[in-house]
């Protein structure tokens, strides 16, 4: 299965009051609910993230992404992965039952990341 959204090469893209998300089938998700790829200020906000699919939110190679008042939940392997990713908040989100701890997250060579749940 693939991502649900996909933001590659984007700037100044947001989505608010969506609910997006894998629903369980009988074949393996392996796709993230949302993916952003080499993009610049992107806004999440007021969205219910979810299912069976691998992470929440992935970001490779972004600057710029605000998480705000979202829920990310039932995320099969972690509520977020960013790589490569500079000036990266989330706030007020509501993030569990995510992987094996319920709200595993993965940050790695990145910079300027808050978490203020």
């Amino acid at each position: 299965m693939k991502d649900v959204i996909c933001f590659e090469n984007c700037t100044d893209t947001s989505i608010a009051g969506m609910e997006l998300g894998h629903i369980v089938s009988e074949t393996a998700c392996m796709g993230d609910v949302v993916s952003i790829r080499s993009c610049e200020s992107i806004s999440i906000r007021e969205c219910g993230l979810f299912g069976c699919g691998r992470v929440g939110v992935t970001a490779n190679s972004s600057s710029d992404i605000t998480v705000a008042d979202t829920e990310i939940y039932d995320c099969s392997s972690m509520a977020f992965d960013l790589f490569d990713c500079q000036g990266v908040s989330f706030e007020n989100c509501d993030i569990h039952d995510c992987g094996e701890n319920g709200d595993d997250y993965d940050i790695s060579d990145s910079s300027d990341v808050s978490i203020n749940e």
